[in-house]
């Protein structure tokens, strides 16, 4: 055999010391003799016995369960005497989770996660206010309508902003039904949603339209700006439309049978179920957002034909606010001048201190001073407060 490493043989021996010291012991009731009659005897030894080599091996075993929380040590100590002795095997405890907590969990984190991205944007929205104040209106106004594309992929994250867009289309794939009692019985009844549940519904499938044109930038960059939003406005039109014209309808089947759990204990019968969602549903609402964004970039590059070029290509913007912000107007002396609230909006919190200026960048989580260049004209006054992109 090897032989074990110096580490692992000090810890061998520190461990056997402080069993000895604790004398953890196994105990038995045995008789004295093999007859019946014989008085019972208390037989007890320790865990790791030094006269007896041959019992080492399963001494160590029980420490090591003892170790992985498979055993307790309990010591009982009385009048004549204590003694230290370890448990049986105690297998963890596991409960298997209910059907139907499942689903109840599931709908509180979605909602959870709705209500924090809500709370998220409109931190994010007054914010950028404070800044339009601050800055005495002298903002690019344009950019204040890239909230849900620049300001909620930046504070907020396409994770997130996924999470919401699919309780939408959950929302939209699922059939409500209402229990209703005529006095006699009690039945299920479709309930028919309202037409303005349905208008924000759809309204909330546009977060997934954010994403999409978000990921896609890649390919589709200074094309971007002249199709995004009349890419909204289609899948808006025509997934409300669908859900309208064609709305989701429950479905039920008779199949009765019975499943044993456990033999001579335990059956579980059913006699049919109820289907309230359809996949096939949420399937098509995300190809209808993929499709009407290949389609929108397409129709956009046909008639722009030769694609433009973005006049900023600073790492300070995010490539949502490179290829969706308004840069006109925006540079003086070779230096683009980003305005406080379009910056706020792409996670970049500015404050102007003297001729330095104090930076906040939440994409990367650094901080930054830098010196503001001399502005020498009353015409770019606009610019005081604005963040220089000097990279």
């Amino acid at each position: 055999m090897l032989p074990l490493p110096t580490a692992t043989t000090q810890a061998v021996v520190e461990a056997d010391l402080d069993m000895k010291r604790i004398n953890v012991e196994v105990m038995l009731y045995a008789y004295a003799n093999a007859s019946a009659s014989a008085p019972l005897m208390l037989v007890h030894t320790s865990l790791l016995e030094p006269t007896d080599d041959s019992y080492g091996f399963f001494g160590w075993q029980f420490l090591y369960d003892w170790i992985v929380g498979l055993r307790e040590v309990i010591a009982f100590v009385g009048d004549g005497g204590a003694i230290t002795l370890v448990s049986e095997t105690e297998a963890p405890l596991s409960q298997q989770t209910q059907a139907w907590q499942v689903t109840a969990d599931i709908a509180q984190y979605l909602r959870t996660g709705v209500t924090y991205v809500t709370a998220v944007m409109i931190a994010v929205a007054a914010i950028t206010v404070v800044y339009m104040v601050a800055c005495k209106g002298h903002y690019e106004g344009l950019n204040m309508f890239e909230l849900s594309r620049v300001g909620a992929i930046t504070w907020v994250g396409r994770p997130m902003l996924l999470l919401r867009s699919m309780t939408a289309l959950c929302v939209l794939s699922t059939a409500t039904l209402e229990l209703k009692y005529s006095g006699y019985i009690s039945y299920l009844s479709a309930v028919a949603t309202p037409w303005y549940k349905t208008l924000l519904a759809a309204n909330e499938v546009t977060w997934l339209v954010s994403i999409v044109n978000d990921v896609s930038l890649v390919l589709t960059q200074e094309y971007t700006a002249f199709y995004v939003y009349p890419n909204s406005e289609l899948v808006w039109v025509v997934v409300a439309a669908l859900s309208a014209f064609s709305p989701v309808t429950a479905e039920m089947d008779v199949d009765m049978g019975c499943n044993i759990v456990e033999i001579d204990f335990q059956v579980v019968c059913t006699s049919g179920g109820v289907h309230i969602g359809h996949l096939t549903r949420m399937t098509l609402l995300i190809v209808i957002v993929v499709l009407c964004n290949l389609l929108c970039f397409l129709v956009a590059r046909h008639l722009i034909g030769r694609k433009p070029s973005c006049p900023v290509a600073s790492l300070f913007l995010s490539s949502g606010a490179r290829y969706l912000y308004n840069h006109q107007h925006r540079r003086h002396n070779g230096v683009y001048y980003l305005d406080p609230a379009s910056a706020a909006l792409n996670g970049i919190l500015t404050m102007r201190y003297g001729k330095k200026m104090l930076v906040l960048d939440l994409k990367i989580w650094r901080t930054f001073v830098l010196d503001v260049p001399a502005i020498d004209h009353k015409s770019t006054e606009s610019f005081l407060g604005a963040f220089p992109l000097l990279d």
